[in-house]
């Protein structure tokens, strides 16, 4: 009688789930890191929701962990195995791999039930500039970039403009890092660039909160699908471990984080994709995540072979 009363107060214990449905080798801590995005300072709170149902399910402390204004410190990071879990650019998670970090791809943003794993880079000009109606005429003008490290934001672009034999080394007037995609949207409307690039979801996002009027900007230039924002669990966790994370993200849509009740208030949207309570996991139009693998992003790496982009490799 002992020893079956221990058994359950075993089972019992810790945090209150049981220990038959804890994976073996679930570490005490997760650690989750994602990539540096639009309004960094608000990431943990975005991503809280999704950090509460990873506590719960995997019955474990996480962790989120924010490491830098740049995709540089996130992929160092995980080199060094300082992160458990990544939610990360897709060519982030090419450059880390490339770099030896050991982690796999399992999942990918979707904005809605069904949708696909892939998003498209947009070139943007202001309306008003007549002399820029596609990205053959970014040639001997300041152009608006993201980041050296971000899909959307410059390797695709770059590759695009290469198509055309435009070097953005050498044949723009000056290539400008904006740091965000946000940033760059404002840096083409104010004039500070002639035209430039964003993810296909920015300019929309930023007209509908009046960060731009309606109509002052248009789109010249969309790039072929990309591979979606994705995430990357370390291999050194055990299979079992790696399983169970990623179907906490698998399962967990935005409105089911809604009704587990972890959203913040403020995060909430009473209409979401399938008409009911949601909050966007990410703070944006991320409904959840589909399951996806290493291989959907060959097609980056083929990129980073024909543009030879210093961040590929660096």
């Amino acid at each position: 009688m002992l020893a079956a009363l221990a058994l359950v107060l075993a089972a019992c214990s810790g945090n209150g789930q049981s220990s038959t449905t804890a994976p073996s080798g679930m570490p005490d801590v997760i650690r989750f890191g994602v990539t540096p995005a639009d309004d960094s300072a608000g990431q943990e709170e975005r991503f809280g929701a999704m950090v509460k149902a990873l506590e719960e399910d995997l019955g474990t402390e996480v962790e989120f962990i924010t490491t830098g204004g740049t995709y540089g410190g996130l992929i160092e990071a995980l080199i060094a195995g300082r992160l458990e879990i990544s939610v990360m650019s897709p060519f982030a998670y090419v450059i880390a791999t490339g770099k030896g970090a050991d982690i796999e791809a399992r999942a990918a943003y979707i904005t809605a039930p069904g949708a696909p794993t892939t998003y498209q880079s947009y070139g943007l000009a202001r309306v008003d500039r007549n002399d820029i109606t596609g990205i053959e005429d970014y040639a001997g003008k300041r152009i608006c970039f993201v980041d050296p490290g971000s899909a959307s934001g410059y390797l695709i672009p770059a590759a695009g403009l290469l198509a055309l034999d435009i070097d953005p080394d050498e044949d723009l007037a000056e290539a400008i890092f904006a740091g965000g995609h946000d940033n760059s949207v404002l840096a083409i409307a104010d004039g500070t660039c002639d035209a430039g690039f964003a993810v296909d979801t920015q300019l929309e996002r930023m007209e509908e909160t009046g960060d731009v009027d309606p109509g002052e900007l248009h789109v010249v230039w969309e790039s072929d699908p990309i591979p979606g924002v994705v995430l990357a669990i370390q291999k050194s966790l055990p299979e079992e471990v790696r399983d169970a994370i990623a179907d906490v993200f698998l399962s967990n849509t935005g409105a089911d984080l809604y009704e587990r009740g972890f959203c913040s208030p403020e995060w909430v949207e009473e209409d979401g994709p399938t008409g009911s309570p949601w909050c966007p996991i990410a703070g944006t139009s991320t409904w959840g995540f589909a399951e996806v693998d290493d291989s959907l992003y060959d097609s980056l790496r083929e990129v980073c072979r024909l543009t030879e982009a210093p961040a590929c490799t660096e």
